[in-house]
């Protein structure tokens, strides 16, 4: 019995924790969907920058993803403007060169995407980054334009 009441309490004090986190992104994610376009939806990243004990900045978050010859994508970079996040989404090939960003650094300007026209097919790495290092959601999401 005692065992019950402590997961029901613990169930109680991780709800809000949970749905704040959700309702940021799934508002995220109703935004984000129209900067796909034409483009087929494949895969969507929430990301959450968390400044802990650990890193007085949010540390970087990489996934990688499998991209076809031949094929052209859309990338989209979509964070929750409520927050002091400013998120960044760069496109690094298997040697760790960059190849796309939605920041432009000779500009100083952030863009809600980029389109990656893939001439190798391979695995490629998704690096979402705190440009500005503060806490805060984001969503991206990856679509291919089907021919």
């Amino acid at each position: 019995m005692k065992l019950l009441k402590s997961l029901l309490l613990l169930i109680f004090l991780m709800y809000p924790c949970y749905q704040s986190v959700s309702q940021c992104n799934e508002n995220i994610v109703r935004d984000c969907i129209k900067i796909l376009d034409n483009y087929t939806f494949l895969k969507l990243y929430n990301v959450k920058f968390q400044i802990t004990k650990t890193f007085a900045t949010p540390p970087e978050i990489k996934y990688s993803y499998v991209f076809s010859k031949g094929n052209k994508y859309k990338i989209t970079n979509c964070w929750d403007k409520y927050s002091q996040v400013e998120m960044v989404v760069s496109l690094y090939d298997k040697y760790g060169e960059i190849i796309a960003s939605s920041y432009n650094h000779k500009r100083d300007k952030h863009y809600p995407g980029f389109i990656f026209e893939c001439n190798s097919s391979g695995i490629y790495s998704l690096v979402f980054d705190s440009q500005n290092g503060e806490n805060g959601c984001g969503v991206s999401l990856v679509g291919m334009l089907v021919k």
